[in-house]
């Protein structure tokens, strides 16, 4: 349910929940929206999005995403620039969970916020399709 409610309505009532459970807001908050979730935010959103976070934490959070995640990415950036991170990240070595995770929860809480803020829109599960 709280998926499918706009961001403002659900933020507001994981506030809300927050106030009377602290760790139960929480634990909400981080299994509402994945990193995978992303991927339904509109090329231009994306655009917005990545312009927002660091190559190192970008790097980090494509470790364990799935393969229409990276794509998603890969396909909104310039041929150069997507070129250059695939590259980064065949080279990269190995790296602890907990900082894959932690990268993916920065950039998810950062489309968040702007999505607050009105400067991306976030489709939510089962929204269905604007024309």
């Amino acid at each position: 349910v709280l998926k499918r409610m706009q961001g403002p309505d659900t933020e507001g009532l994981l506030d809300h929940l927050g106030e009377a459970d602290s760790k139960l807001g929480e634990e909400l908050k981080r299994a509402l929206f994945t990193f995978d979730d992303l991927q339904r935010i509109s090329g231009r959103g994306m655009q917005v999005l990545l312009k927002e976070i660091s190559t190192d934490q970008l790097l980090l959070a494509l470790r364990t995403a799935s393969d229409n995640m990276k794509e998603k990415i890969f396909g909104n950036l310039s041929s150069r620039a997507a070129t250059m991170l695939r590259e980064e990240l065949e080279m990269m070595g190995p790296t602890k969970l907990s900082d894959v995770e932690t990268a993916q929860r920065t950039i998810v809480e950062r489309a968040l916020a702007l999505e607050t803020e009105g400067q991306i829109r976030i489709e939510r599960e089962g929204s269905g399709d604007y024309v």
